[in-house]
């Protein structure tokens, strides 16, 4: 093994390295969740967040967005 291949591992350890040091640093905070039934369509979670389940927070930010896009669509409209 010459320099050049060392030196290559090398630079392959150190960015190994930066790329699980950033990824170990990395943290998601969840909201804390609790048991129960979906105050939207009444299925029992074993994680509610704000009273709703995953499927219908998913939904519920999917709407939000539509809306938003369509609220900045019309305004973009009425400017032109």
């Amino acid at each position: 093994m010459d320099d050049a291949d060392r030196a290559q591992e090398q630079i392959e350890r150190e960015e190994s390295s930066r790329f699980v040091q950033a990824a170990l640093g990395y943290r998601v905070v969840l909201s804390p969740g609790i048991s129960g039934d979906c105050e939207e369509c009444g299925e029992a979670s074993i994680r509610l967040v704000d009273g709703l389940c995953v499927r219908c927070r998913d939904q519920l930010a999917r709407d939000m967005a539509r809306r938003q896009a369509a609220k900045a669509d019309s305004h973009l409209i009425g400017a032109g």
